[in-house]
């Protein structure tokens, strides 16, 4: 098989949150959305694929002297410097083959940087999701069986010698799940009780906006808690938020 990337493209578009989300040491509420598009030659046939993801600030360096600005600029140099190599590869014969390619280069850029391993990784990631995309499309395959078949080539002994001799299918049911649980984020200053909410902070928009109605509307029962890093408040929330989810009832 023969793989070349052949153009690369990416715009942004501005979102506003619907209610600000704390993770770290900021408060979101405004944040850019990129979407990436690589256009593929997989054995003469071309197909666009695309990636998109959030631009948020503070989430991957939590650098409390960097700007917003500097921080949102520094995921874009990730992105740009990962389609650049991308790219560059010229004709390879997997799609893992040019994902080693862009990780490989990408991770002895970053050397001469500050930028974290998942800062950098970002980028990478970004560009091997857009890969895939356009290769699935190319070769009208679905991802679930690209991946059981292991048409993108993936070599695990590569990345850990441990796992000589096996495939990504060894570690895959033989039937791809029905449903999946969706797991439900909870910031740090997420209003946890509709009680809570002051009547002039009501959004009225049909949605819930307190924790409780979230696990009402959608039924949800796997969850994610952001922390602040200080042990004394993080156990008093956690507390009052296993309250909640003790005591809530699902439609």
């Amino acid at each position: 098989m023969k793989i070349t990337m052949l153009e690369t493209t990416k715009h942004e578009i501005a979102l506003n949150t619907r209610m600000p989300f704390r993770y770290g040491i900021v408060s979101m509420t405004a944040l850019p959305h990129l979407f990436v598009r690589v256009l593929l030659d997989v054995d003469g046939t071309r197909r666009w694929g695309m990636a998109a993801d959030h631009l948020p600030p503070k989430w991957f360096t939590k650098n409390p002297q960097s700007s917003l600005d500097d921080d949102v600029a520094e995921m874009r140099e990730v992105i740009d410097r990962a389609l650049a190599i991308a790219a560059s590869a010229g004709t390879v014969h997997t799609v893992f083959d040019l994902w080693k390619k862009i990780y490989d280069d990408q991770k002895r850029w970053a050397q001469h940087t500050p930028y974290p391993p998942l800062l950098w990784g970002f980028g990478v990631s970004l560009v091997e999701r857009a890969v895939i995309d356009a290769f699935c499309r190319a070769t009208k395959m679905p991802f679930a069986r690209a991946l059981r078949e292991n048409l993108l080539g993936i070599r695990l002994e590569t990345i850990y010698p441990e796992l000589e001799g096996l495939a990504p299918a060894d570690f895959l049911p033989r039937i791809p799940p029905a449903q999946i649980y969706v797991r439900h984020t909870v910031g740090l200053i997420d209003t946890l009780r509709e009680k809570d909410i002051a009547l002039t902070d009501r959004l009225d928009d049909g949605l819930p906006q307190s924790l409780e109605a979230a696990i009402r509307a959608y039924g949800l029962t796997h969850f994610k808690i952001k922390l602040a890093g200080d042990p004394d408040k993080d156990f008093a929330w956690l507390l009052r938020v296993a309250d909640v989810l003790d005591n809530a009832k699902t439609d």
